[in-house]
């Protein structure tokens, strides 16, 4: 990654964007001084080796992580992603985030480089996303809790009608989707990282059992949760020193 790495001091001198080398287990390799600054970090070595889940909740960082994936997986960009991402401060911005995957000399995709840039400083159209702050926030703070989607929308000052329209129309999803997708991503954490059984696992990440539990899992994620704890599960246990 030499040559994506020289990129790194390029991006120092563009202070309202935020930039990242990742290698192929999401794990920091390089970052610009900006991002340092958003974590409330002062030097890169507070960075490297780290991963998503030693910033963000576990539920964000497993959606960070597993977009990272995808990149590597697909080959391809992943460019205009929108994400409510947390500061040190534990504040909730907008961005707008790409994604590349890096190759090796073989072709094979060793890593990703990644920029964002905080949807209101460049001057975007994020007025519908702040009017939804409130009711992904929630969701992401009361996810082990019943939650109400006409509860959501009265966050958010607007009827159920027009809170289901808009939201699909920004996030691609329904509101119920999005729901469950983020106890899905919180399950992967404790999936990967717990030792709690499936059952455990599935009511404390808000599903009514483990029969609804390994529904949506394998809806969102394409295998079970059980498959999924043995791939990734052991593959961090196995690998979870240097990288």
């Amino acid at each position: 990654m030499g040559e994506a790495q020289s990129l790194v001091s390029l991006f120092d001198y563009l202070p309202d964007v935020y930039f990242y080398l990742k290698n192929d287990e999401s794990r920091f390799i390089r970052v610009n001084e900006p991002l340092l600054r958003t974590h409330g970090l002062t030097h890169e070595r507070e960075m490297i080796g780290k991963n998503d889940f030693d910033f963000f909740l576990p539920l964000l960082a497993a959606q960070y992580i597993d977009e990272d994936r995808r990149v590597r997986e697909s080959g391809k960009p992943l460019p205009n992603q929108v994400w409510l991402v947390p500061n040190s401060a534990g504040m909730l911005f907008w961005y707008l985030s790409s994604k590349v995957p890096i190759f090796d000399k073989a072709g094979k995709a060793i890593g990703i480089s990644g920029a964002m840039v905080r949807m209101d400083q460049v001057g975007s159209v994020v007025e519908p996303y702040r009017e939804m702050t409130p009711s992904v926030a929630y969701v992401m703070n009361h996810y082990t809790e019943h939650i109400s989607i006409r509860g959501l929308a009265e966050l958010t000052g607007l009827s159920l009608s027009q809170f289901d329209r808009r939201f699909k129309e920004l996030f691609q999803m329904t509101p119920s989707n999005y729901i469950h997708r983020v106890r899905v991503n919180a399950a992967r954490s404790m999936l990967e990282k717990s030792g709690e059984s499936i059952g455990e696992i599935a009511v404390e990440c808000g599903f009514y059992d483990q029969s609804h539990f390994t529904k949506r899992f394998k809806r969102v994620i394409g295998m079970s949760p059980s498959a999924y704890r043995k791939q990734y599960g052991q593959k961090r246990a196995a690998g979870g020193g240097e990288y």
